[in-house]
Parts: structure tokens; sequence; C-alpha cells
């Protein structure tokens, strides 16, 4: 009696553990939204200036099969950061605070499932950004546009929530950089 009804509780187990590992595969066609926290570092190249800066991103997509999907994302900066420049005619250095003010980007990401519950992506897209930034009572704003590349780990929870990972470099110009290590929430329809 005791062993038919530890065999009958380890069969619900794993026929429970199997239902919820197989709910974690994307279906083709199916939504999935999610935010995340992406903390950028910009690299001016030629000189030992850099930033960072913190923006929240939202993401939406679809699954085109089990290993592609399209991605849309738009975010905003959330802090600023300081830049120390040399203004010509004064021949003083100057504090320049520049923030991220959008990002918005069309990527496809390649997924590569390892275990039901963990898969590793790359992305690839072209990003929109525009900064801005101030001095002494003025400020300017500047526009870029790149070719995107990232890499990234999503975790699958219970259900269809997944938990990521990710380092993205968003511009890749000749005399400067964006990069940013996201941590992101998201889940499927």
């Amino acid at each position: 009696m005791l062993r038919t009804t530890t065999i009958r509780i380890a069969a619900c187990a794993v026929m429970s553990l199997c239902t919820t590992a197989m709910a974690q595969q994307p279906v083709p066609g199916s939504p999935y939204v999610g935010g995340q926290m992406a903390l950028t570092h910009l690299d001016l190249h030629d000189t030992d200036q850099d930033a960072n800066l913190t923006a929240l991103v939202g993401r939406a997509g679809v699954h085109v099969n089990r290993h592609f999907s399209f991605e849309g994302r738009a975010g905003f900066g959330v802090d600023d950061d300081a830049l120390v420049g040399r203004v010509l005619l004064a021949g003083e250095d100057v504090e320049v605070d520049i923030e991220i003010d959008y990002l918005m980007g069309g990527y496809l990401r390649g997924h590569i499932p390892i275990a039901d519950l963990i898969s590793l992506y790359g992305v690839v897209g072209v990003t929109n950004l525009r900064f801005s930034g101030g001095a002494n009572g003025g400020s300017e704003t500047q526009k870029e546009s790149s070719a995107s590349w990232g890499a990234g780990i999503d975790l699958h929870a219970h259900g269809r929530a997944t938990l990521s990972f990710e380092y993205m470099r968003y511009l890749d110009k000749d005399d400067f950089e964006l990069n940013a290590f996201g941590i992101g929430f998201g889940g499927r329809f």
C-alpha cells in the first residue's frame, strides 16, 4: 500500500515537472513583453572620457519558431553622468552632463535552448538613440543610429515568466560606443 502510494506521488510529480518544462518552450506566433534595466557605458574613443548611464527599456516581440524571434525595444534614460571637457574659447575645464533621451530599435534574436528552462540567445539589429548634454546653462542633443549586437541568457521560471541577463552593444561609431549590461523580466502569452 505504501509502495503504491509512493509510486503514484512520484509519477504525479514527474508529470507535473514535464508539463511545466514543456510549457516553457515558445510556441510559433506567441508574443512576449518585458522590461529591462540597462546599465550602459558610453566610451569615447581617443580620450580618457566615459560616462555610465542607466536606462529603462521595454521589449516586445514574437517568436517565429523555437529558435528565432523578432523584437522591438523602446527606452529612456533615468539618470545622467558628467564628462569633463575643455571649452576652447575660455580655456577651462567644464563639466558636461549627458543623458539618454530615448532609444528605439528592431532586432532579430536567435535562441539556442540549453535545457527546458534555460536558453542562450544572440541579438542583431539597428538602434536609434538620442543623447542630450548640457553645460553652463546651454544644452544640445545628438541623434545616432548604428547596427547593434549582443548576447544573453533567458532563465524560464514556472509558468511563462522569464528572467534575462544580457550584454548589448547598442551603438558602435568611429568616435564612441555605447555598451550595456541588462537585467530583465518578461512574460509570454
